[in-house]
């Protein structure tokens, strides 16, 4: 179990970021919305836990894009005027404000969903309007091994922590930006905020898929097992991710 923990998701996060930069920051931030690391942290949870645990960890997620969502923002709020140092530590400071309001609130499951849906429905249209015209500049050559050990440490602290944490923390910090922060840092000190903002608009957009995710695996996962309700919650995950395309063309900056 631990060896899956160190390999599926950072081999994820290599795959992605490679794509991302051979297409540009909407192609980045619309693969990293999908749930390669927030998806295996729930599995293994599920695995270790068991299928009910993982179910009400699944419906703290749904919250958790909200904190996901509001790191996305500040961020690019702050790169457009800031340093990275500055835009990081005031993403970081939102997602923990929104975490500690959500786990105040434990909103259920109806709540949740709603919550989770108007990110990508809403939040874009309030982010700095920047355009990518260039072509990115040469990768930092430690970006890709540091976003795949940042996201194995991500996996392996919150799944082993579980149990202590309850499935509602657990859940609410399955979203942590751990692999988004480091390509927003990355994209920000190398290409600047031109690049950065419709990166982060473009993750945020493309939710979809990782809400419809969660939204399955919170509802079905008890009736349906681990193995099926996994199939099914990445087969709705697709189709979420593919309905976000039509989303993000309502934002040109970001594309």
């Amino acid at each position: 179990m631990l060896l899956m923990k160190l390999l599926l998701v950072p081999l994820l996060i290599a795959a992605v970021t490679l794509a991302g930069r051979r297409f540009g920051p909407a192609v980045a931030g619309w693969l990293t919305a999908t749930p390669i690391v927030a998806g295996p942290i729930v599995l293994f949870i599920a695995l270790e836990q068991g299928a009910s645990f993982a179910a009400l960890s699944a419906q703290s997620t749904l919250s958790g894009v909200v904190s996901l969502g509001a790191f996305c923002l500040v961020y690019a709020l702050c790169c457009a005027h800031a340093a990275w140092p500055v835009a990081l530590g005031a993403g970081w400071l939102a997602f923990g404000v929104s975490t500690l309001a959500l786990e105040r609130l434990e909103p259920p499951f109806g709540m949740a969903l709603g919550l989770a849906l108007a990110v990508p429905s809403g939040l874009p249209a309030l982010f700095p309007k920047r355009r990518w015209r260039g072509a990115p500049g040469s990768p930092h050559p430690l970006e890709l091994p540091t976003r795949m050990l940042a996201a194995a440490a991500l996996v392996t602290l919150v799944t082993a922590l579980a149990q202590r944490l309850g499935p509602g923390l657990s859940g609410l910090l399955t979203p942590f930006p751990i692999a988004t922060s480091v390509v927003a840092v990355f994209s920000h000190r190398a290409d600047g905020a031109d690049f950065a903002i419709p990166l982060l608009r473009a993750l945020t957009a493309g939710l979809f898929g990782f809400v419809a995710f969660f939204m399955v695996l919170a509802v079905g996962l008890p009736a349906l097992g681990v193995a099926a309700g996994f199939s099914v919650a990445t087969a709705a995950a697709i189709a979420g991710q593919v309905f976000s395309l039509g989303v993000a063309r309502r934002f040109p900056a970001s594309v």
